[in-house]
């Protein structure tokens, strides 16, 4: 059935811009000092100029500014630190291009830490200079019931959301003209209520074909009217970072942008991926060996533990990892999902797994391209047998290399049932879809973060 919700979200235009113009706001310190008397020469200011541009690039390019006023403080200092990050590399590789104007990796640093300084002294004041929702934006679900409750309990869910600022309210209307099937819309009806909830944005989640076709000329007086009308599965993967597997026509996979691995990218990606399992399995060979010879003093078994996998295209492969369970951990109950305070583990085994330490020999699988160091985490197969037969489009995860971390590992738990499985597939086909070197440069970043607070399991 064939109904319509209305909400009223604040405006964040404002705040999205400020993580654009951070890096301008240094140059204009710069310029003040510039003003009080400091002197720079021509390289030096031709370089400095360089550097702007190279912060600018990741702190738009990474969509800083998105997530400025996320009400999740360590999705803010996350994205900060490897926005920032990826500016003193970029920066870094511009003056190793023209050394002769470079103010030296110190310079660039601390240009680095002033930008993001700024965006971190800017975001409290950006909270006060958002919009409020009096001069708010409406947005109007549209669409199968079910899928238009749940969007709009995604919307009412403030902590689940990114994308606004602040509180949103619902408004139950009915467009649906008089003794019409239940998919035909009241033209006049809908025109007014664009007109009476200021909406600006309508969001159309119905994956049947033929129900969007008999809704078409409706919407269609909406946009001349100068209401954005967008598709609800790209509202949701732009909401969440996911793909809405329940509302997907099955068609828009085939004509969707993205799912475009170049062969330019896949280099890149096979390159940084060497030189990455290189310097972990060199600086970390001391840790591991030392780490190798505890598992083996707590309790029975090799330290090192073997397990099939699937990768690539569907061909299996051993995986590498410390051992953290009890060497007979499956022979009575076969194989199980890892599971919250798993009694299979071991005491040492917990603080592994915590620190992910356990999967450092996986730089070993990295090296011999089995994995990569981002992409889906492989599974056994006999879950992916199962899954495959619970999950639709499941199989399309393995054209994708697979990863020591991923998308799905840092912005979902871990899988420990179907239903959990349904939800991180969701993020591996949209990294799928969207990957490239800055989102595995994110991905790392927010690996790097669960590391330093151990919320390994």
């Amino acid at each position: 059935m064939m109904q319509a919700w209305a909400f009223r979200a604040p405006r964040a235009s404002t705040p999205r811009l400020a993580a654009a113009v951070a890096p301008a706001l240094a140059a204009a310190v710069v310029a003040a000092i510039l003003a009080a008397g400091a002197t720079f020469d021509s390289r030096q200011l031709l370089g400095l100029l360089l550097a702007l541009v190279a912060f600018e690039a990741c702190f738009t390019g990474m969509g800083l500014g998105r997530v400025i006023l996320s009400r999740d403080v360590r999705v803010f200092w996350s994205r900060t630190l490897w926005a920032s990050c990826a500016g003193v590399a970029l920066a870094t590789l511009a003056f190793m291009l023209v050394p002769d104007v470079s103010p030296g990796f110190p310079g660039v640093a601390v240009l680095g830490l002033g930008a993001a300084g700024l965006v971190v002294a800017a975001r409290p004041l950006l909270a006060r200079w958002a919009e409020p929702a009096s001069q708010s934006d409406g947005i109007l679900i549209l669409g199968r019931r079910d899928l238009a409750a749940r969007l709009s309990l995604d919307l009412l869910d403030g902590e689940r959301s990114e994308r606004f600022a602040g509180p949103v309210s619902i408004v139950p209307v009915d467009v649906r003209s008089p003794g019409a099937p239940s998919e035909a819309l009241d033209h006049t009806r809908l025109e007014e209520l664009v007109k009476s909830e200021r909406i600006s944005r309508i969001v159309v989640v119905e994956p049947d074909a033929a129900a969007r076709r008999r809704i078409t000329a409706a919407l269609l007086e909406c946009r001349l009217l100068g209401v954005d009308v967008e598709d609800g599965v790209d509202f949701y993967e732009a909401l969440h970072g996911k793909i809405w597997l329940d509302a997907l026509d099955p068609e828009r996979l085939v004509f969707a942008s993205g799912f475009r691995l170049t062969p330019s990218f896949l280099a890149w990606k096979r390159l940084l991926d060497i030189a990455c399992a290189v310097i972990v399995l060199v600086l970390g060979a001391p840790i591991l060996l030392l780490l190798a010879a505890l598992v083996r003093l707590e309790s029975k078994g090799p330290a090192l533990f073997r397990q099939e996998r699937v990768g690539q295209f569907g061909r299996p492969f051993t995986l590498l990892k410390l051992r953290s369970m009890r060497a007979d951990a499956e022979v009575a109950s076969g194989p199980m999902w890892a599971r919250e305070n798993d009694d299979r583990v071991t005491p040492l085994g917990r603080i592994l797994r915590k620190f992910h330490l356990d999967e450092i020999p996986q730089a070993w699988n990295v090296l011999m391209g089995d994995l990569s160091f981002v992409g889906p985490r492989p599974e056994r197969p006999c879950f992916v047998s199962m899954l495959r037969d619970k999950i639709p489009y499941y199989d399309l995860r393995h054209y994708v290399k697979p990863g020591i971390t991923g998308w799905a590992q840092v912005k979902a738990p871990y899988a420990s049932s179907i239903e959990d499985s349904f939800e991180k597939f969701q993020f591996d086909l949209w990294y799928a879809k969207h990957a490239s070197l800055g989102l595995d440069v994110e991905v790392l970043a927010r690996t790097a973060f669960g590391l330093f607070f151990g919320r390994g399991r």
